[in-house]
Order: C-alpha cells, then structure tokens, then sequence
C-alpha cells in the first residue's frame, strides 16, 4: 500500500475510534455500562488499528491483546 493510502487509512481507523469512543462516554453517562465497555474495547481495537496501518502493516482480528502483542517492531538498519 502506498504512504498515502496507509496514512488515510490509518486516520480513517482512528477517526471511527474517536467515535465510538464519544459513543461509550454518552452510554456510560446514561448508565449504559455494558454497551459503554463495548464501545470502549471497539475504540481501542481501532486505534491499535490505525497505528499498524500508519506503519503499512495488515492488521487482522479484534483481540486488543493480540494486536498489541503482535504489533510489528521497528527494525533499524542504521548501524551504532
């Protein structure tokens, strides 16, 4: 994928992350707490998604856990 398409993509993550972050604030104000805390996990399954796609990697699965374990290191091949 190109620079350019990794990085909407990405913004494209992150902003429905922002969204259903705003979604899990007005639930749990409106005591909502269960629909709140799945709100909650889909926010941050799309925000770890918008870092791998910042990074032109292939996300894939909804574990946060997994994601985050999984999430490609950057390798540097300048020498020291």
């Amino acid at each position: 994928m190109s620079l350019q398409k990794s990085r909407h993509e990405a913004e494209r993550w992150l902003l429905t992350a922002e969204e259903d972050l705003n979604a899990a604030e007005i639930l749990a104000q409106a005591g909502a707490y269960a629909q709140a805390c799945f709100y909650t996990q889909q926010s941050g399954e799309k925000a770890i998604k918008a870092l791998w796609c910042l990074i032109d990697a292939d996300p894939w699965g909804h574990s946060v856990q997994k994601l985050i374990a999984e999430f490609p290191e950057k390798t540097s091949s300048a020498s020291t």
